[in-house]
């Protein structure tokens, strides 16, 4: 556990007072994002209630942030280290599967704004960063990695991000790299009864791929997954379809495995056009998500928490099914990404989101919280923890550099 002099308990008690207090806005917070879904990169009320809300908490709000019209930059604070939380908002265009981010912001602001009330007796400052388009389910999505390239997040020394998950006990988490494919069949068209013989059905093509790529699963690597689907096979039924989309979800351990699964999709995809005397293309239909790396050092702080709040030890660490952009956070700078537990049902599901609208759900935010703004209070006491992360992270890339030389990408 953390010592006395590590945590000082009136800032702990402080901490837990506030936190108590916020239980109606975390409700408030989940309740209102929940009932407005929004798709990636159209996030614009969300994007504005929580600016608000961290606003009044006295932080420096800087929006729209790096091109993006619903990224934010908040900072409190001053001086180092500087202690980056990502928050997430959108939800898939279905507007229904996702509603456990409005959870996990909810529950990430409550904890930044206890936090803020006793920042001024901590060292170093938080920044706030409001991360749009995390799902993967408009073209070029992945805020994250776009705030990256553009400079967006540059000072960052360690980064926490609040996920959800069905688990039934807390954990900490990695997650597996992810890749969407987007690949575009062109035959010719004809009419389907009259002259079925000169048109060069597509879709055919398209639906050909799934059983050879099935055929590959065997020998795929361990922790490999490929799942796809049709999204245009053709425009009436009495014509022969002259075009078909698919896409496809690829995930992979690391890059350099899914380097090799996006392959043998390919391969799969031409070998079916090939049969069906069609033509394929692809392009990535969002940014590739790099896998995301774990770090002990703060794993530990985190995992001395979880104890204290929930009085069990976290599961973990272990990897979540599905990638997150937050992977190419955490290939830069220390990073861990904690969970909030919404058991009962299967991710991305609509069982899913009314679970986490249950009393349970909004306990189990709360706790999340608390231990989000207990683990973010530690970092900033203790910088030490702070710079073994990021040793851990330069001998761990030095590592991964080593093994892509060797093995490269076969």
């Amino acid at each position: 556990m953390i010592g006395a002099m590590a945590f000082p308990a009136r800032i702990l008690a402080t901490l837990e007072a506030e936190l108590a207090q916020r239980r109606p806005l975390l409700a408030e917070l989940a309740a209102t994002l929940a009932e407005h879904p929004e798709p990636p990169f159209a996030e614009q009320a969300a994007s504005r209630r929580l600016q608000a809300v961290l606003a009044a908490s006295g932080f420096t709000l800087e929006a729209p942030l790096a091109g993006l019209e619903t990224a934010f930059r908040a900072e409190l604070g001053r001086g180092v280290p500087a202690l980056a939380v990502f928050l997430e908002y959108d939800a898939h265009p279905d507007g229904g599967h996702l509603a456990a981010r409005p959870l996990t912001a909810a529950a990430s602001v409550v904890a930044l704004t206890a936090l803020a009330t006793v920042l001024s007796v901590l060292p170093g400052r938080l920044v706030v960063v409001g991360a749009p388009a995390a799902e993967p389910a408009a073209p070029n999505a992945g805020g994250k990695v776009l705030l990256l390239e553009r400079g967006a997040l540059d000072g960052i020394d360690a980064a926490l991000i609040l996920l959800a998950t069905n688990a039934r006990r807390p954990r900490l988490t990695s997650a597996p790299a992810g890749r969407l494919l987007e690949l575009r069949f062109s035959g010719k068209a004809s009419h389907a009864a009259s002259a079925p013989e000169r048109g060069v059905n597509a879709l055919e093509a398209a639906l050909g791929t799934f059983p050879l790529l099935n055929s590959l699963r065997q020998h795929l690597p361990p922790g490999c997954r490929a799942d796809g689907v049709i999204v245009h096979g053709g425009a009436a039924p009495n014509i022969v379809p002259e075009r078909a989309v698919a896409r496809f979800w690829l995930r992979a351990s690391g890059p350099a495995t899914l380097r090799r699964l996006a392959r043998r999709l390919l391969r799969a995809a031409d070998g079916a056009a090939m049969a069906a005397g069609a033509t394929v293309e692809h392009e990535d239909y969002c940014r590739p998500y790099p896998n995301v790396l774990d770090c002990p050092p703060l794993g530990q702080v985190a995992a001395e928490q979880w104890h204290a709040v929930w009085e069990v030890e976290p599961e973990g660490p272990s990897a979540l099914p599905t990638p997150t952009d937050f992977g190419a956070v955490s290939q830069v700078v220390p990073s861990l990404a904690l969970t909030l537990t919404v058991a009962g049902a299967t991710l991305c599901t609509p069982e899913f989101a009314a679970a986490a609208r249950r009393p349970e759900a909004q306990a189990n935010a709360l706790r999340a919280a608390r231990v989000l703004a207990r683990t973010a209070a530690t970092l900033l006491l203790t910088p030490e923890r702070i710079a073994a992360g990021a040793r851990d992270l330069a001998a761990r890339q030095e590592r991964l550099r080593a093994f892509a030389a060797r093995v490269g990408d076969s």
